[in-house]
């Protein structure tokens, strides 16, 4: 897999960090094959076979955002959507639709701090 992204991280205030993302993710034919491909003995009258080419798995746009609530927990957002839209292989039966998406919300908890802080 081949996935190059263009990332802008941002601190619109001193209690916010935001990054937001473009990318594409590109695969070999094996890779392609494993999410793609229908082999003969996978085939039903309803999902022909079908032989997976290398080439765009997706485009992919994402955003992510966090906040701290203390000093050790975090809460989070984030949403990222993903096209077939040109895709190699967006004509595989197993394609249901050309654009997902997800969206979370979490937190995330520092356990422990090492007694020294990094230099950047």
């Amino acid at each position: 897999a081949f996935e190059p992204q263009w990332v802008i991280d941002m601190r619109p205030s001193s209690r916010w960090f935001v990054s937001a993302s473009l990318g594409a993710m590109f695969g070999d034919g094996k890779l392609c094959n494993t999410y793609y491909g229908v082999a003969p003995a996978e085939t039903t009258p309803t999902r022909p076979g079908y032989v997976a080419r290398s080439g765009l798995i997706a485009l992919r746009s994402g955003l992510f955002a966090a906040h701290p609530l203390s000093r050790d927990v975090r809460i989070f957002y984030l949403l990222r959507i993903e096209s077939l839209a040109g895709a190699t292989n967006r004509d595989s039966p197993l394609v249901r639709r050309n654009i997902g998406w997800v969206a979370g919300i979490g937190l995330s908890w520092a356990l422990s701090r090492s007694e020294q802080v990094a230099a950047d």
